[in-house]
Order: C-alpha cells, then sequence, then structure tokens
C-alpha cells in the first residue's frame, strides 16, 4: 500500500457503492496524484492514459517489456508518458493506429477487457 485508507477515502468516499472496496483496494496501491485524478472523473470513461498510469503504479513497473521502440507521435504531450510507454513495451496497451496511441481517447468496455486479458497473461 502506498496510501493510508484514511487518504483513499477521501477520494473513494461512498462505501454504499458496490464497488467501494475493489476501488479502495486499488485506489490504496496508486500516488495521490493518480487517485485524484480517477476521483475527478466521476461518471467520464477511464482514458487510455490515465488506466496506462494505473498499470504501471500497480504493478510498480515490474512486467516484462519486450518491445523496445516506440513509434507513437501523439504521446509526447502526455502526463502520462513513461506510464503509456510501459504499457505498449510489456504489450498491454496497444496504439489505434501504427503512430497513434490517442492517449486522452476513452476507453470502451471491449478495449478495456482486452488490457484486462493481457495483463492477467503477462501476471501468470
Amino acid at each position: 500500500m502506498k496510501l493510508p485508507r484514511s487518504t483513499v477515502e477521501a477520494y473513494i468516499n461512498n462505501p454504499d457503492h458496490w464497488a467501494f472496496a475493489s476501488m479502495a483496494s486499488v485506489g490504496s496501491k496508486l500516488n495521490e496524484t493518480t487517485l485524484q485524478a480517477i476521483a475527478a472523473l466521476g461518471e467520464e470513461a477511464l482514458t487510455r492514459e490515465l488506466l496506462a498510469q494505473v498499470i504501471y503504479e500497480v504493478t510498480e513497473g515490474q512486467l516484462k517489456t519486450t518491445q523496445t521502440s516506440m513509434a507513437f507521435s501523439d504521446m509526447a504531450q502526455s502526463p502520462y508518458q513513461e506510464a503509456l510507454i510501459y504499457c505498449a513495451q510489456a504489450g498491454v496497451l496497444n496504439g489505434v493506429e501504427e503512430d497513434k496511441m490517442c492517449p486522452e481517447k476513452a476507453l470502451t468496455r471491449a478495449e478495456f477487457m482486452t488490457v484486462l486479458v493481457r495483463l492477467d497473461a503477462l501476471l501468470k
């Protein structure tokens, strides 16, 4: 855990929510800035770059990276560039085109499930 329960519950603060325990558990493994960004989403969709940051923090950058070159032209301005590169090199997150990552694009449920399946395979 990186964050104490009191800090997590300042952002994940609805104990009646069906996923409260799971959200708080994941939230405790993030840095406060990332947790704050997630909490600020409210009902908005998660972006590709924020998911990459969550994966980077939860796995503590320990996934084996196999791909070395990154040719995505649209990641330079992302505050989550390091996490995006990590996830792409680990094979968890792919670009939407050969040279585009679209970091600010909202994830669809299908994309999110694809990332989770890839992450699960890497963690086994």
